[in-house]
């Protein structure tokens, strides 16, 4: 109901003018929910008729109407000296400056957005209709002192014709009027003083509203918070103010904005900081989450460690105002004077007002941001994904060709003499085919398409070992630290990935690093909840492992951040990079089922922090190496199944050198019929995972297994399909060899599968 009507006063009745039938019912409903009075108007005509026939005590506005705009009715209604009085709110979807500027000067009063918060349209209509009660009540009064002046004036004519005659009769009635007549002079002062505060109040309201109307368009808080220190500072007449944020660590604070009447350009305090280390006792004022008044700035002992910054201002007293949200000040308004000023009670209380209502549009605008970032990390996760899935293909394509060129430059190498003139060109194109192949590796760990071989670790052991390859990685100018937990949670993970990724770490840090600094390395257990995942998109609740590495490089700005795991960004001198060590951070990560965000400023340094899920199971035994194979040829018969015909032909050709009988197909139909004729000599099935003809290399072993139960199979691609690998990571029992592959590897491990007793 009306806060601002008695019990005896009727509910306000307020008219709602507006062609939107949906808007229209929408703020009736709210209206009178609230027990007001509602007369809706669907266009400017009827509203006209409507005051006419009944004056409101209050007027919702729309702008934009068929037959008479919302300007065009204001101003009807501020002509007509029976509605002048009236308070008119306008409310549309038009919100920018001069469309307000017009609605203002049309006599409206405020100015309400579409689309609207009910609360906040409640709260302007029960200020507006307080306000508009308070200047009746106000001039009701004033009407009745100058009618009782009047006729006190007119008892005092009379009495002065009627002296002359009855002097001597009433000199003692002359004396108790004029006694009654001093307390008469004081019963009017009270008056006076009266009408002065509510004056006051008055103007306290207004000032409120300036804020509030200045910082409802506004999206930065620095904006808002100037306008606040701004307002503040001139309704109490002080020279200065200034609002500082407390930062989310609640480490330190930093003044956002500033209101410095007196004080040149060159003394600007934004952004000063206030470290909680270097001043605790004006911290614990800060903190105490209420209103701190300050009369003798340079006498307080709190403010000893401050005498640098507030000395030259010539601060004497303060009025400091918490800025509140879930029970917890995030920053604070000060308001600053040369004098010792004691702060009144209105003034403490208008202070809060504003704090409160800088409190409200910080939310809204931090909300938005937040949520500005989270659709941000969202489009950038689905732009990673795209590019991943692109290079998984062309990674898949590439290691074809590269097997090809591997296999025959090296099979070629093993038939020429060592003085042979052409020997050192085959070994450049049977190098850079390797080269080739890394990077393919690379491509393939950022599509999330390489195969791991995961086991239950402790991320503080696969550090330490690796410790010393890292030192002699960053070199002697970088000291390198380690933070371990001691209690450290066990992960799931392949420990080769896991140590590729703190080495391209190591190196990017040592990189950004020219003139030497320092590389943190640090474990911990992490347990994730939701306020934890709405600043972490992607992580589920759950317990983690955080694996976190930090320099004191360089850093990176906004920009570069955007970036940094696409494949080939890189910020290095051309030719000092590939752009892959990142991307390929990203992609075992992510395929480790695990997160990673990186933290950095232009030198500040940056830190990247790896969210692992903790294992369940214990650390697995170390386990060791087979013997090398020395025999790797065989007389078996074997089945290639191969689409690519000049990947077939060298698989064909390596096993043949090798002594294997090797026959070969092109798809499942061709080797069905290969198998029929000869199914009691081939051992082994090598298959590639895609295959045309509508059935997989998995689908087709899986069939054939069913067969032949002793048939081993094994499986080669230049990608990982899901039917053999789920998410990269291999089935237990399942024997496959990666594309690109040499031909004594093939070799070893066509012998290796054949030797096995448990594979098939």
């Amino acid at each position: 109901m009306n806060t601002n009507a008695t019990a005896l006063e009727a509910p306000a009745e307020i008219l709602v003018a507006d062609d939107n039938a949906s808007s229209l019912e929408l703020l009736s409903t709210i209206l009178q929910r609230h027990s007001y009075r509602v007369r809706p108007a669907p266009n400017g005509q009827m509203a006209l008729r409507s005051i006419a026939a009944k004056l409101p005590d209050l007027i919702l506005l729309d702008i934009k109407m068929p037959d008479v705009d919302g300007y065009e009715v204001c101003r009807r209604i501020k002509a007509d000296h029976r509605s002048r009085e009236i308070p008119v709110i306008f409310i549309s979807a038009l919100s920018d400056a001069p469309q307000k500027v017009k609605g203002f000067r049309a006599g409206g009063v405020d100015f309400i957005t579409k689309p609207f918060d009910s609360e906040e349209v409640l709260a302007r209509v029960q200020t507006h209709l307080a306000m508009h009660t308070l200047q009746r009540r106000l001039g009701a009064q004033n009407a009745k002192l100058e009618q009782e002046i009047k006729v006190r004036k007119l008892v005092e004519s009379m009495l002065q014709r009627v002296q002359s005659e009855l002097e001597e009769r009433v000199a003692d009635r002359t004396r108790e009027l004029q006694e009654s007549n001093e307390q008469l002079a004081a019963e009017i002062e009270e008056r006076r003083r009266s009408e002065q505060e509510n004056l006051q109040r008055a103007r306290e309201l207004a000032l409120l509203n300036q804020v509030i109307a200045a910082s409802v368009s506004e999206s930065r808080p620095e904006a808002v918070l100037k306008i606040a220190c701004q307002e503040l500072a001139q309704a109490f007449k002080m020279p200065r103010a200034m609002a500082a944020l407390l930062d989310r660590a609640k480490r330190r604070i930093t003044v956002r904005a500033e209101y410095a009447g007196d004080l040149p350009p060159l003394a600007s305090v934004i952004d000063h900081t206030f470290a909680f280390e270097h001043h605790p006792a004006f911290v614990e004022l800060l903190m105490q989450n209420d209103v701190a008044v300050v009369a003798d700035v340079p006498a307080d002992e709190r403010f000893v460690t401050l005498a640098g910054f507030f000395q030259p201002r010539r601060t004497q007293a303060l009025l400091i105002t918490p800025i509140i949200m879930q029970a917890e000040p995030v920053g604070w308004i000060i308001i600053e004077d040369n004098d010792t000023h004691p702060f009144f009670k209105d003034q403490i209380r208008l202070a809060q007002s504003v704090a409160d209502h800088v409190s409200n549009v910080l939310a809204r605008i931090w909300s938005h941001a937040e949520r500005r970032k989270l659709e941000d990390q969202y489009i950038q996760a689905q732009k990673m994904e795209a590019i991943g899935k692109l290079t998984g293909g062309v990674a898949h394509d590439f290691n074809n060709i590269l097997t090809v060129i591997m296999g025959v430059s090296e099979l070629i190498l093993h038939q020429q003499a060592p003085d042979d003139p052409f020997r050192p060109k085959l070994n450049q194109i049977h190098e850079a085919a390797g080269r080739a192949a890394a990077l393919v590796r690379q491509l393939l760990a950022f599509s999330r398409q390489q195969v791991l071989q995961p086991t239950t670790l402790n991320l503080n052991r696969v550090v330490s070992n690796i410790e010393k390859m890292l030192r002699r990685v960053i070199g002697e100018d970088i000291e390198m630290l380690t933070h371990f937990a001691p209690d450290l949670k066990t992960v799931r993970a392949d420990p080769g990935q896991i140590e590729q990724v703190l080495m391209n770490l190591a190196v990017n840090a040592r990189d950004a690093m020219p003139q030497g600094g320092k590389l943190i390395i640090e474990t911990a257990n992490q347990i994730v909840d939701g306020q934890f995942i709405q600043r972490h998109m992607g992580l589920t609740p759950g317990n983690y492992v955080m694996l976190a590495v930090t320099d004191t490089g360089i850093g990176m700005d906004a920009e570069t951040r955007k970036h940094i795991f696409e494949p080939f960004y890189t910020t290095k001198p051309k030719g000092a990079g590939t752009g892959l060590g990142l991307s390929t951070v990203h992609g075992i990560v992510k395929q480790s089922g695990g997160h990673i965000w990186v933290y950095s400023e232009p030198e500040t340094g940056t830190g990247f922090k790896i969210y692992l899920p903790q294992a369940d199971s214990a650390l697995d035994e170390p386990v060791e190496d087979r013997p090398s194979q020395k025999t790797v040829g065989g007389s078996e018969a074997i089945l290639v199944v191969e689409d690519e015909a000049i990947v077939r032909d060298l698989v064909t050709d390596t096993l043949s050198r090798f002594g294997y009988t090797v026959l070969s197909a092109n798809c499942a139909d061709a080797a069905d019929r290969i198998i029929a004729g000869h199914q009691a000599d081939i051992k082994l099935l090598l298959t590639d995972v895609i295959i045309p003809g509508g059935e997989s290399g998995a689908q087709m072993a899986a069939r054939l297994n069913d067969k032949w139960p002793e048939l081993k199979v094994l499986f080669m691609s230049g990608y990982t399909d899901e039917a053999i690998v789920h998410h990269g990571v291999l089935d237990e029992g399942v024997a496959f060899i990666q594309k690109p592959f040499r031909p004594v590897d093939l070799a070893q491990k066509v012998r290796q599968i054949l030797d096995d007793r448990d594979s098939g």
